[in-house]
């Protein structure tokens, strides 16, 4: 199977296993909010915004680590072991002790047990085998569904079952705990690999893995920060219209980062000692990448007017412009999606700090200059401008690691621009010049057929400019009809073999 086949099968798979657990806790969520207060969400929701800070912190990519060493030797699996259930150990010390604390400052009794039971579940997780990591690492992704959808399910039904006898914020609790351990078990089920105690690697894997914990540390402060700072300057409700803008504008955009993320870089550690595979999988997915960005994040940006008042409410209708501001950030922070994985995979996190450390330094003073000036609409420009910025210069330095021109980046994404702006335009044209709402009754009306023009034009501009290109068989728009093919092709066989039988 040649890498673009077991790459394309490898990210249907991670998005359907991501998908499914974002489903579960959908469907979870909308079961207990009818069972459980607010109250219950609040005490439950600082708990877990502790917890997860607290893991945050010790966050040291071990299994970045793992996927990228080659070769991989069994001391390696051992000493990140040792190293996971120390940091276990210490983040279930750092909550534990803090539970006092973080009680006293919120004024909520119920925050300290809540808090030392998750502190036990971080101690659990840190027991993880880290044997699964080759899964990832051999891109055997199939394995990976029951060892994160099952304790994904198991978790929210134990949760829902809790709620139902006890009716409190502990069902949810319960869940967490549950999910972890599941996970845990499953880790040792699923592989035969044991890991046991052993250090034997500690430098090598805390020389790489540290630049991984400070690229993690500013990934947090690039894309988390906002909040706090709109919160402090401009007060409470600034910061929840660019919370929730920001939660919208990312949403599906965050869903093509965690595949690519995941398939990506096993796939390059792979192809390391082949520059030019290198370089060839680069261009493929970055054309991928601008393929289904583009429109999601235009689209967004241009229906808001009409998405926010019928889809939010019409409460949240000062969230448009933000909400359009941030779409087309975020179509530019999903661009940078694809180059860590080229270092990291390379085995050179350093110019993966070196630029996120440019970004902090571009991003911080913008926002807080522009929030204090001119609000949230100011902050949102800024993360334009910040992500505007380094998705180029990101882009530009990868092409230069890997001996690619601008032009061959161009060549890659040229016809996603194009017809990106061929229905950007068409649709601006179509909502300030045609009064929609003398043709259709509901703005639910209105919106499917905005998407459904939109998504007409889009696909015929880039097909017509694909069947004129030279290069048909490098191309997002090949690999789609490839997709098709196979589709087509299984479901007739299916249709045959019931005819048949």
């Amino acid at each position: 199977m040649s890498w673009k086949k077991e790459f394309l099968k490898n990210a249907v798979w991670v998005i359907l296993i991501s998908n499914l657990m974002r489903a579960f806790s959908f469907i979870g969520t909308l079961i207990l909010a009818r069972i459980l207060s607010p109250s219950d969400y609040g005490v439950v929701g600082i708990a877990l915004a502790v917890t997860t800070f607290v893991e945050m912190l010790g966050d040291f990519g071990f299994s970045i680590y793992l996927v990228q060493k080659n070769p991989l030797e069994k001391t390696d699996l051992d000493t990140v072991w040792t190293c996971q259930v120390c940091v276990g150990v210490l983040q279930a010390v750092a909550l534990g002790g803090s539970a006092s604390l973080v009680a006293s400052f919120y004024r909520l009794e119920a925050l300290f047990p809540v808090l030392l039971w998750l502190s036990a579940s971080s101690f659990i997780l840190g027991l993880k085998n880290v044997g699964v990591v080759l899964f990832q690492k051999e891109m055997q992704f199939i394995k990976e569904f029951h060892l994160r959808v099952t304790p994904k399910m198991i978790g929210v039904v134990l949760a829902i079952f809790t709620a139902y006898f006890l009716g409190n914020y502990w069902a949810i609790i319960v869940g967490v705990i549950a999910q972890r351990a599941c996970e845990v078990v499953l880790s040792y089920v699923v592989t035969r690999f044991r890991p046991r105690f052993c250090l034997d690697k500690i430098r090598d894997v805390m020389k790489f893995s540290l630049w991984v914990y400070i690229n993690t540390s500013l990934v947090f402060i690039a894309n988390r920060s906002g909040e706090l700072l709109l919160g402090k300057f401009n007060g409470s409700v600034s910061a929840g219209i660019y919370s929730l803008s920001y939660s919208v504008a990312t949403l599906i955009t965050s869903e093509l980062a965690e595949p690519i993320g995941r398939v990506s870089l096993p796939a390059y550690s792979k192809m390391r000692r082949d520059l030019g595979s290198l370089s060839e999988g680069y261009l493929h997915l970055l054309s991928g990448i601008c393929f289904i960005a583009l429109p999601l994040s235009m689209g967004i940006a241009i229906t808001a007017p009409v998405s926010v008042p019928l889809l939010l409410g019409r409460q949240w209708v000062e969230a448009v412009l933000p909400l359009q501001i941030l779409s087309m950030a975020a179509f530019f922070r999903i661009l940078q999606s694809n180059w860590p994985s080229i270092f990291l995979a390379s085995g050179r996190p350093q110019p993966v700090t070196w630029l996120l450390s440019m970004k902090v330094l571009v991003f911080l003073p913008s926002f807080s200059l522009f929030a204090r000036h001119w609000g949230t609409v100011g902050g949102c420009m800024a993360v334009l401008i910040s992500e505007a910025i380094m998705a180029p210069t990101s882009i530009f330095f990868c092409t230069r690691f890997l001996r690619l021109s601008l032009w061959d980046v161009w060549g890659a994404t040229w016809r996603a621009f194009f017809g990106g702006a061929v229905m950007g335009f068409s649709l601006w044209w179509i909502m300030t010049q045609i009064k929609l709402q003398r043709f259709f009754d509901s703005q639910l009306f209105v919106l499917v057929f905005l998407c459904f023009v939109g998504a007409c034009l889009y696909f015929m501009t880039l097909f017509s400019l694909w069947r004129l290109s030279s290069k048909k068989d490098i191309s997002s728009e090949h690999n789609l009809l490839n997709v098709l093919s196979i589709l087509r092709d299984k479901l007739r066989g299916i249709v045959g073999g019931h005819k048949s039988a």
